[in-house]
């Protein structure tokens, strides 16, 4: 007998919870380290123009608030647990399916009559 929900369907809904709240932590640590670059940054420039040296032209900080703003994305995209549980019920639940749990309980409730 096939189940009525698939078991891998419950498996992606709490990857979904992890996958959030690691984009989240990730985003932090990712904005923590743009702002820290950023700061390292404006201080080589500021020491190059102070010394009149050649300024960087070379951004590092550039690529991780890129990563910043993908897993920040990421965060606001993936769906939670709760979420993912609810969209499974939404898809599942249909008036079909409705109409065939009054068959069943009629059966049921049958069933317990006769038991009497």
């Amino acid at each position: 007998m096939d189940p009525i929900i698939n078991p891998w369907l419950i498996y992606v809904a709490e990857l979904c919870g992890w996958l959030k709240i690691l984009s989240f932590g990730l985003a932090g640590v990712a904005i923590l380290g743009t702002i820290i670059r950023y700061i390292d940054y404006q201080d080589a420039v500021n020491f190059a123009k102070a010394w009149n040296r050649p300024t960087p032209t070379h951004k590092p900080y550039i690529a991780s608030f890129y990563l910043s703003v993908i897993l920040i994305l990421l965060w606001l995209v993936v769906p939670s647990t709760d979420t993912v549980y609810k969209m499974i019920a939404a898809h599942y639940i249909t008036p079909d399916a409705v109409d065939n749990l009054d068959h069943v309980f009629q059966a049921i409730v049958q069933a317990i009559k006769e038991v009497r």
